[in-house]
């Protein structure tokens, strides 16, 4: 038996008896196990191909590294367990006055996986065991690689003639590009494919995966490549030579009804930039409508380098310009109609610095209603941001007119501070923030480090900054995790949007 002895109090022999506790309660029990979880947030399909809710996976034994430290406490490595709870002391829940203090937890993938090699930090105070730190990816964890020589050599049931040939796949998602051989026959390497996230993979019948043959042709009237016909594939499990199936060909277009975007988001998204303002990027802004693995998952996990901010992972019905207004038709062959259908819409500001093309701007994701798509950017973007350093007499304006801000030396922790834009009238989210860490060298970008968190506020350690360097930082805000402020980063809701600024340059001593 134990007694403990609180200041003021007096316990003595049966102690345990004090304030109702009885003697046969466990009063020698272990103290209560602390833990955050990290996991990947996995969206792939049932066996059937219809789209299955996104599951946590844990990550492989090695393919991750974990630490963890109080805000202003060194790193120490921890292990990662096989059910992604990751035990952390009990200082971490309560700093010994009933306070919960913000701590770190850094994670680095190994492999070819995003965000691969690059640290990720996350500062937090997430609820007593409810952190989740996911990590998204769609389709399957286990990947398989395809036969050499493998594909499809498929021919539609009518004569077709084709503009711009592709082949999709769900399940693990991929695009590629088509040959047209003899008449209305196509011919598709796998080889071509292109993984839309993870590695590469081979399609598997019994996974559920899908296959189909689309074409895409550019309206002439506003611009867009739209899928103007299609037909599923049959599934069956590649071999080492092309598979050849007779497909039935849909041409069937269906309406896509949009709000237009009007000069008042381009008008807000210059006032939100202020002075970091440089050029409205007509061309590099874009409307997507396109199918997606679900809306249980973070809506822009996608990349290409054709859009200068994230997009979805998705199968693209339709690609326009931003002002791209009443939108044609598309054709949604086989049953490509089971995946959600959504709207996204990225406008662009683009300016020059150090020799690097530097990309801010509005992004949104929005479920189909059914009836038209309501457009809106439902994301604050980060303002008046600012970097107090040892060196510097007061905080450099990193929201100003100037380049190469003299920050001195990282002899201590650098501080960011901004704010969440607010506009009268619109109803905006900040749920969190990732805060990217760019080195500049010899005009590119070089990514150093990640930082996740829910607070206008980041800390960097000085030990990840270098002497005689330039640096940027791209801040993204996310609206779409309505909990993220209690650390749980696995749940999503829907418009999904984002506002990405980037700051004004810096340069260390």
């Amino acid at each position: 038996m134990r007694c403990v002895a609180g200041v003021g109090l007096l316990l003595l022999v049966g102690c345990n008896q004090i304030f109702g506790i009885s003697a046969t309660e466990p009063w020698d029990a272990a103290p209560p196990v602390h833990y955050a979880t990290l996991v990947r947030l996995v969206a792939a399909t049932a066996a059937d191909g219809t789209p299955a809710a996104p599951m946590p996976t844990t990550f492989a034994a090695g393919a991750v590294q974990v630490r963890i430290a109080l805000l202003d406490g060194p790193f120490a490595a921890v292990d990662y367990p096989a059910d992604g709870r990751i035990k952390i002391p009990a200082r971490f829940v309560d700093d010994g006055t009933g306070k919960q203090p913000t701590w770190r937890l850094e994670y680095i993938l190994s492999g070819s996986t995003l965000p691969g090699p690059v640290p990720h930090e996350v500062q937090w105070v997430p609820d007593d065991n409810a952190g989740q730190i996911v990590v998204p990816l769609v389709g399957r964890v286990d990947r398989q690689t395809a036969p050499g020589g493998s594909g499809y050599t498929l021919t539609p049931t009518v004569a077709q003639s084709y503009a711009n040939p592709h082949v999709w796949t769900t399940g693990v998602w991929t695009d590629g590009n088509a040959t047209v051989t003899t008449g209305s026959t196509v011919d598709y390497r796998f080889a071509n494919a292109i993984p839309l996230s993870g590695d590469t993979s081979s399609v598997e019948s019994a996974r559920g995966d899908r296959a189909y043959l689309v074409d895409r042709a550019v309206d002439a009237g506003t611009q867009c490549s739209a899928v103007v016909g299609g037909a599923q594939i049959g599934m069956v499990d590649l071999s080492s030579s092309r598979t050849v199936q007779t497909v039935t060909w849909d041409a069937q277009l269906r309406p896509v009804i949009a709000d237009p975007v009007n000069l008042a988001f381009i008008d807000r998204l210059g006032v939100a930039l202020g002075k970091l303002e440089g050029t409205f990027n007509a061309a590099g802004s874009f409307l997507l409508v396109g199918v997606v693995p679900s809306l249980q998952f973070p809506g822009l996990t996608g990349g290409s380098p054709i859009f200068p901010l994230p997009i979805p992972v998705m199968q693209p019905l339709l690609q326009c310009p931003y002002n791209a207004s009443p939108l044609p038709g598309t054709a949604v062959p086989g049953n490509l109609g089971d995946f959600p259908l959504v709207l996204h819409v990225q406008l662009v500001d683009s300016r020059d610095a150090l020799g690097v093309r530097l990309h801010s701007g509005f992004e949104t994701v929005i479920r189909s209603p059914g009836t038209g798509f309501q457009l809106s950017f439902p994301a604050a973007m980060a303002t008046h941001i600012t970097l107090t350093t040892p060196a510097a007499a007061a905080p450099l304006d990193l929201s100003g007119t100037a380049d190469s801000l003299a920050a001195g030396a990282p002899s201590g922790p650098f501080v960011l501070d901004f704010l969440p834009e607010s506009v009268s009238g619109l109803d905006l989210r900040a749920d969190y923030y990732d805060v990217v860490l760019h080195r500049i060298v010899a005009g590119s970008l070089t990514t150093e480090r990640i930082y996740t968190v829910t607070q206008p506020h980041v800390r960097i350690d000085p030990a990840f900054l270098a002497a005689g360097a330039d640096y940027v930082f791209e801040i993204r805000s996310y609206k779409g995790h309505k909990m993220a402020a209690h650390g749980d980063f696995a749940t999503i809701d829907y418009p999904y949007g984002s506002a990405v600024v980037f700051s004004r340059t810096f340069k260390t001593l």
